[in-house]
């Protein structure tokens, strides 16, 4: 209906995931993003669409892009917060803090 439109593509992404329909999610965020890869929402649609399917490597890289685009430190947050499903499922408990120094 509508193949360039990265929001109509997010979308529909975004009702095959909350259906459970993950492969086809996938393949609709993975479009969107092409069309619009700075949209930290469609970026985050797609993080939860790779964790659900089991990719977790990819799922936390692409958590961390969304946190990196988010609009807000509210945003960051949440982000943030919802990132630690696929380190803890990953098994990376006891990863380390990141050094400043």
């Amino acid at each position: 209906m509508a193949p360039h439109d990265s929001k109509a593509l997010k979308s529909l992404g975004s009702l095959l995931y909350r259906l459970g329909q993950y492969a086809e999610a996938e393949d609709y965020l993975q479009k969107a993003r092409s069309i619009d890869p700075e949209s930290w929402s469609i970026t985050f649609d797609l993080a939860l669409t790779k964790y659900a399917v089991g990719n977790l490597s990819a799922s936390e890289a692409l958590f961390s892009e969304a946190i990196a685009r988010a609009p807000d430190d509210a945003t960051r947050k949440l982000l943030s917060a919802l990132m630690a499903y696929p380190v803890l499922a990953s098994g990376d408990y006891r990863r380390e803090k990141p050094s400043f120094s």
